[in-house]
C-alpha cells in the first residue's frame, strides 16, 4: 500500500509540475494571427456580401474602408513578426482577381503576390485561405439567371470555384504550402441556408430535415468543390497541405454527449458530418436523398474528382463550448459566449483519435468583447491566450500531432455587419477614427512571450488562471 500511494504522490506531483512549466513546442510549431480579405482589406463593392448589406442597409453596417488592410499590409505583417510569430494567414478574394467571369486582373494578383512576399520577407509562414465568406456577385447572378435560387444550389458554381483557385495557385502557388479552401463551410452553410443571417439568406426548419433541402444542396456544391480545389492544387503542386476549417460546435457538462449524438443534433450542427465528409466517409443525409437525387433537375459539376480523403490537415476553429444546447438567438452575441479551454484538448483528443492519420491545426481561437470593453464574465484577451495554447501544449505532450494555433485576430476588423465585436489584439477603431491607427492591447506582450518561450510558461498561467 506504501509503494501503491508512493506512486499516486508521484504522478500528483508530475501533474502540478505539468500544470506549472507545460512543454514548450518545437520551432516548427506554427504560432500565427489570422485575418481575412473581406474583413479588413476593405474597398471591395463587387461581392455577394457587398449586395447583402446593400439590401439590409437598415440593420448592417457597410464595410467601406474596414481596417485598411490592403494598403496597410506591410505595416500589419510587421506587427506579426515584431511578435515572433513565425506564421500569418490571410486571404485572397476572389471578386478581387476575377471580377468578371474568366477575365483576371493581374494588377490584383500582383497585389497578392507582393502580400505573400512581405510574408516570407519577415520569416512568417502564410497560411492562404482561398475562400472566406465572399465571392463575386456575378456568380450569384450566374446561378439566378439559370434559375437557381443562389450560388451555392447551382452546380457549375463549383467548376467557376476551380478555375479560379486553378488561376491562384499557378500564379501564387511557389510561395504557398498550406492552403484553407473554405474558410467554416458549416457556418457558411447553416448561417446562409437554415438561419438566414448570411448571404443568400435562405431559412428552414432548424431540427427537420424535409425543411433543410436548400442546406443539403448547397452543402453537395460545396463539398463538390472542395474536392475538386484540393485536386487541382495537388495537380500544380504536390507537395501542398490542404483543408478547409470548420467553425466547431462544442459542449461540455451535462450535453457533453450531444456532439456525438446524430438523434440529437441535425446535419447541420453536427461536426462529423462535414469531418467526415472532408476525410471522404460521408455520412447519409438525413433527408433520405444522394447529391444526384437532390440535383436530378440540373447538372452536377464537371470537375472530376478522385476518391479519398480531401485533407492532408484536420482543421478547426475554436471560440466557446455550451454547457447546454444554447439558445440560438445569442450565437451573435460574441461577448456572452462561454469561454471554455478545457474543451479545445477535449476536441484535440477527440478528433485525433477519430482522425489518427492526419495532423490537426487550429487556425482561429481568440474571444469576442462588445466595443473592447470588459467581459461579464471576467474573461481577458490575455488569459484566453494562455489558456488555450496551455490546452495545446497539454496535447502535444500526449502526443498529439498538432502544426500549429493561429489567434483571430491581429486587428479588429469587420464582423460580418458590424464593427462592435472586438476581437483584434490590436485594437481599430474603425466608425471613428480617419487614420485607422493600431493600438497595442495587453495581448500583444503576452502572445509575445508565448513566442519566446514556445508556449505558455508557468508565470503565464499563474499570472492568466482559468476563470
Amino acid at each position: 500500500m506504501r509503494v501503491h500511494l508512493a506512486a499516486i504522490a508521484l504522478v500528483l506531483v508530475a501533474s502540478v509540475a505539468h500544470a506549472a512549466a507545460p512543454r514548450s513546442l518545437s520551432r516548427r510549431f506554427l504560432f500565427g494571427v489570422a485575418t481575412s480579405g473581406y474583413q479588413s482589406e476593405g474597398g471591395e463593392t463587387n461581392t455577394n456580401w457587398n449586395a447583402w448589406e446593400a439590401a439590409h442597409a437598415d440593420t448592417l453596417e457597410p464595410v467601406g474602408r474596414a481596417v485598411d488592410f490592403y494598403d496597410r499590409y506591410r505595416q500589419d505583417i510587421a506587427l506579426a513578426a515584431h511578435m515572433g510569430l513565425n506564421a500569418f494567414r490571410f486571404g485572397i478574394e476572389w471578386a478581387r482577381v476575377e471580377p468578371q467571369p474568366g477575365e483576371f486582373d493581374a494588377a490584383a494578383i500582383d497585389h497578392y503576390r507582393r502580400v505573400l512576399r512581405e510574408v516570407r520577407k519577415r520569416h512568417l509562414e502564410p497560411l492562404v485561405t482561398l475562400n472566406h465568406f465572399t465571392w463575386p456577385q456575378w456568380l450569384e447572378e450566374q446561378a439566378r439567371a439559370a434559375g437557381a435560387p443562389s450560388a451555392w444550389e447551382y452546380p457549375p458554381s463549383a467548376d467557376a470555384f476551380v478555375s479560379y483557385v486553378r488561376a491562384m495557385v499557378q500564379a501564387l502557388g511557389k510561395d504557398i504550402r498550406y492552403y484553407l479552401v473554405f474558410n467554416e463551410p458549416n457556418a457558411l452553410l447553416f448561417s446562409g441556408y437554415v438561419f438566414a443571417a448570411y448571404p443568400p439568406g435562405i431559412s428552414g426548419d432548424l431540427f427537420a430535415a424535409s425543411g433543410q433541402r436548400a442546406f443539403y444542396r448547397a452543402f453537395c456544391t460545396v463539398l463538390a468543390a472542395h474536392a475538386a480545389a484540393y485536386d487541382a492544387i495537388h495537380a500544380l503542386d504536390a507537395d501542398a497541405q490542404v483543408s478547409s476549417n470548420l467553425a466547431l460546435i462544442a459542449f461540455h457538462g451535462a450535453a457533453g454527449d450531444l456532439q456525438d449524438n446524430f438523434a440529437v443534433l441535425p446535419d447541420w450542427a453536427n461536426n462529423e458530418f462535414f469531418f467526415d465528409a472532408l476525410a471522404g466517409q460521408a455520412a447519409p443525409f438525413k433527408i433520405g436523398e444522394t447529391c444526384s437525387q437532390l440535383y436530378a433537375d440540373q447538372p452536377l459539376p464537371a470537375a472530376a474528382v478522385s476518391a479519398g480523403a480531401k485533407q492532408d490537415y484536420l482543421s478547426f476553429d475554436y471560440y466557446y463550448s455550451f454547457p447546454q444546447v444554447p439558445d440560438v438567438t445569442t450565437i451573435g452575441t460574441v461577448w456572452v459566449l462561454p469561454i471554455y479551454p478545457t474543451g479545445l484538448l477535449d476536441a484535440l483528443r477527440k478528433y485525433h483519435a477519430r482522425y489518427p492519420d492526419v495532423p490537426i491545426l487550429i487556425p482561429e481561437n481568440g474571444i469576442g468583447t462588445e466595443n473592447g470593453m470588459p467581459r461579464a464574465d471576467g474573461w481577458t484577451r490575455e488569459a484566453v491566450l494562455v489558456q488555450h495554447v496551455a490546452e495545446v501544449q497539454a496535447a502535444v505532450a500526449e502526443g498529439i500531432p498538432v502544426l500549429g494555433y493561429f489567434h483571430w485576430s491581429l486587428t479588429d476588423n469587420y464582423e460580418w455587419g458590424s464593427y462592435t465585436p472586438r476581437f483584434g489584439l490590436y485594437r481599430v477603431e474603425a466608425r471613428t477614427d480617419p487614420k485607422l491607427i493600431r493600438h497595442p492591447t495587453p495581448a500583444v506582450g503576452v502572445f509575445r512571450q508565448i513566442a519566446r518561450h514556445r508556449g505558455v510558461t508557468g508565470g503565464l498561467l499563474r499570472r492568466y488562471p482559468s476563470r
